[in-house]
């Protein structure tokens, strides 16, 4: 019932007068329609219309007026609920019954699910109630699992917020300046990780150079005494490989007399047997080709091609 009359007192804050009317300023949220948030107030969508100047654009983002019908008085001097109040009492009921689901795994140390419950009781009743418990819930639930970046901005959140109590604001104080330290803490280890895995490279990199150069002559004396001797050998080589090439070439046929080292024409008789060469048909004359020795002009009797 305390926690019921602070809420409603909160929420009181937010309301203003508008012509006799009381208005509630709602800021629109993202997937909230014009429909939704009537329906959240009980109001028909027309109402909520008419106390906009029937607003003919919405938008994430603005602020709009949100009727609040007053409550009758009865005849004994006591307020009547009407459907309106109702709706709202119930929305509170639900809206603590959400926060004790959270408050009961907060209690377990089963910081992760707690923090969903209470950020899925923010999104859902933001802009409705004033939802200090949650907040003030989602903020420790980040300081106890250590995420110090968001544990700062949600305990910000509640340090902020004139809806939490005075002792949720100051306990969150107490708790930011711990997680600030942790974070700074948490940043510098970072940096000291990365530097050293930096440095790591750098020295394993120094390493293999240092060593790859070792491999190298640094020696002018070495240096021209190996090159004397690859020169030696590419001319010991060369000279070898030369004389093979010779000695293959001179082992080919002779492609004239086909390794016999007869003339070609005459056979190795030496004379002519034609008159291809002649002018008469004197066969006693000597062989036009070989010149009468019988032997082949190419390889000169040898049978080899020179």
């Amino acid at each position: 019932m305390k926690h019921l009359c602070v809420i409603i007192l909160l929420s009181l804050s937010s309301i203003v007068h508008i012509h006799g009317q009381e208005i509630k300023k709602h800021v629109v949220q993202r997937g909230e329609t014009l429909e939704s948030i009537a329906k959240d107030y009980n109001l028909s969508p027309n109402e909520l219309q008419s106390a906009n100047n029937d607003m003919e654009i919405f938008y994430t983002g603005l602020e709009i007026n949100v009727p609040i019908k007053k409550m009758p008085i009865a005849s004994n001097g006591t307020k009547q609920y009407s459907d309106s109040d109702e709706q709202f009492l119930k929305t509170l009921a639900a809206y603590w019954d959400d926060c004790e689901i959270a408050d009961k795994l907060f209690e377990a140390r089963n910081y992760s699910k707690a923090q969903k419950q209470y950020q899925q009781t923010i999104k859902k009743y933001k802009g409705i109630l004033p939802c200090e418990d949650a907040l003030y819930g989602n903020a420790l639930c980040s300081y106890n699992r250590e995420k110090w970046k968001s544990a700062i901005e949600d305990l910000n959140m509640v340090i902020n917020n004139e809806e939490c109590s005075q002792g949720q604001r100051d306990h969150c104080k107490r708790l930011l300046a711990k997680a600030q330290s942790y974070r700074d803490q948490q940043l510098e280890n970072r940096s000291n990780f990365w530097g050293g895995l930096f440095m790591t490279a750098a020295t394993v990199g120094v390493a293999y150079m240092n060593a790859k150069s070792e491999t190298k002559p640094t020696s002018g004396t070495l240096s021209s005494s190996t090159s004397t001797t690859s020169y030696s050998d590419e001319s010991s080589t060369g000279s070898e490989f030369s004389s093979e090439q010779t000695s293959k070439k001179s082992s080919k046929i002779c492609r004239r007399c086909s390794g016999d080292g007869k003339c070609y024409q005459c056979h190795g008789k030496g004379i002519r047997t034609d008159n291809l060469f002649g002018t008469g048909v004197d066969p006693t004359h000597d062989c036009g080709v070989c010149g009468g020795d019988g032997k082949c002009p190419s390889c000169h009797g040898t049978g080899k091609q020179s």
